[in-house]
């Protein structure tokens, strides 16, 4: 921004630029080359609430990053500085934290570091600061955050003693997608590691670990370990190599996973495609009579057809 604005000029400028998204992107990134702090001040507490300037304007790095005491509420807020070196004191070991009380200081912790990590990556002299986190010890952490998501409490038999209890907090699973690992780079990791080394149990190991610090490749885990314990890694040369024979042998184990459920549940012939276009979009679609059609001969009494039809779609 290179005009002296003032008040509505100058909240309208901001608006047209500032979009939002979500939560990952929670503001836009706009440059002034004119000093326009108190005229911003000013034009808020023209159009809006006086007290509300801290809760509009950002603060500076070193607050971030150091911390720093909210004024509306009188709150101190932690510095990513401190956050970091707590993560790292107190959870060395985030795949084996025992106690429901230290799992649940553990997602607010992390959930804060995550948050921090948005807001920081927005100042240019983030880019020079070392995390006391390694890169290892972070995707042990973000492995173990997604796991909590999915968190049973234990059971006790001491009343006295409380189980944990997650459902007031609110993971920060926008956040952490943003660092999401996708399936390509964890090929050509397996690729890298498989030419350091040929101890493949080592190598599972470490996939493993990469895999569970994300969201997306999750669900593949099996798919990959499976494709690392039936190939033959030393014939794959380049990325391009490993990227055609996993996409090759993932249709293979599609037609196979395929043909079992067919032959499994008795399903008609025409039922192939049904299925791969369920696949392909990820859900089933009820309209229509596609699934009737497909399904076996069955008694509508008692509910049989009903439930074997809910035992193939469900």
């Amino acid at each position: 921004m290179d005009k002296n604005l003032r008040y509505h000029g100058l909240i309208q400028a901001f608006s047209r630029t500032n979009h939002i998204f979500n939560k990952v992107k929670s503001f836009g990134n706009i440059v002034c080359f004119r000093d326009l702090e108190q005229a911003t001040k000013d034009a808020i507490k023209l159009f809006g609430d006086e007290n509300s300037l801290n809760i509009i304007l950002e603060r500076s790095y070193a607050d971030y990053m150091h911390g720093f005491v909210d004024k509306e509420t009188g709150k101190s807020i932690k510095g990513f500085e401190s956050i970091c070196r707590e993560l790292v004191d107190r959870f060395p070991d985030p795949a084996n934290i025992q106690l429901d009380a230290d799992k649940r200081h553990f997602v607010e912790l992390f959930g804060e570091y995550l948050k921090s990590l948005n807001i920081l990556r927005n100042f240019d002299e983030f880019a020079s600061f070392v995390s006391p986190i390694s890169d290892r010890l972070l995707q042990d952490m973000r492995s173990a955050y997604v796991d909590f998501r999915e968190y049973k409490p234990s059971s006790n038999n001491d009343d006295r003693v409380p189980s944990v209890d997650f459902s007031d907090i609110e993971f920060q699973i926008d956040l952490l997608k943003t660092d999401e690992i996708n399936l390509d780079y964890i090929l050509a990791l397996i690729l890298e590691k498989a030419k350091e080394s040929e101890d493949i149990e080592a190598l599972k190991r470490e996939v493993r670990r990469i895999i569970r610090s994300g969201m997306g490749v999750r669900p593949k885990e099996g798919l990959i370990m499976d494709f690392i314990n039936e190939t033959d890694l030393s014939k794959l040369c380049r990325v391009e190599d490993i990227l055609s024979a996993f996409y090759t042998f993932a249709k293979a184990e599609k037609e196979k996973e395929i043909h079992a459920l067919i032959e499994a549940e008795s399903l008609r012939d025409n039922s192939k495609g049904f299925i791969e276009r369920a696949i392909d979009k990820g859900y089933v679609e009820y309209a229509g009579d596609e699934v009737d059609r497909m399904m076996p001969a069955l008694s509508r009494r008692a509910g049989v057809r009903q439930r074997k039809k809910g035992k193939c779609i469900g």
